[in-house]
């Protein structure tokens, strides 16, 4: 633990704040194999860094997700006017973010589906980040794009299973996975205007 937490503070001194916060607690999280409360944070001063502007325990997670939507939204993509192409390399770029700390954004999962005070903030990041798209594919009418999110989120969750088992490094299974329920997923909604 004591090369852990110099690690860490080695760590900070060369990152901003928040991305310091965001790395720590991965690799705590991957660590320990739980999500730390904020009363942990504030007694053992696990990460090494302040926690004052921490108000709750689920505001670790709210800092964690809002890096990974930041560096999502920094992403360019070459506007398509197939869907299904513009959400398969989102989701896979998405997935790409998580790949340094797959076992921490699993355990993340896993404990926000158990808690009732963390599973409002999971569906509403993961729907968040699958909106993005839609966001820079104009003409996409409003009124479908909540059956059509809901329809995304469940094969982003497939694929999540397939995901969290695949050690390749190409990720194949992964992509395969994916491929496959989108395509499959054409019979339901069309996803070409």
């Amino acid at each position: 633990m004591f090369l852990f937490i110099t690690a860490l503070k080695n760590t900070i001194n060369t990152l901003h704040p928040f991305d310091t916060i965001d790395i720590a607690a991965l690799a705590f999280i991957e660590e320990c194999g739980y999500v730390p409360t904020l009363d942990f944070l504030r007694k053992n001063k696990a990460l090494g860094l302040p926690t004052d502007f921490l108000n709750k325990d689920h505001d670790l997670l709210k800092l964690i997700f809002y890096h990974k939507e930041k560096s999502l939204k920094a992403l360019k993509y070459t506007i398509t006017n197939d869907l299904k192409e513009l959400f398969f390399d989102h989701i896979m770029h998405y997935l790409d973010l998580w790949q340094e700390h797959k076992k921490a954004y699993r355990i993340i999962l896993s404990h926000s589906l158990k808690s009732m005070e963390t599973l409002p903030l999971i569906y509403h990041h993961h729907t968040k980040i699958l909106r993005y798209p839609l966001e820079k594919k104009p003409g996409f009418p409003s009124c479908k794009q909540a059956i059509f999110l809901h329809g995304l989120l469940g094969i982003f969750t497939l694929t999540l299973f397939t995901w969290f088992e695949d050690t390749t490094l190409d990720q194949g299974p992964t992509m395969a996975k994916l491929s496959e329920l989108l395509k499959k997923s054409e019979n339901i909604y069309t996803f070409s205007f």
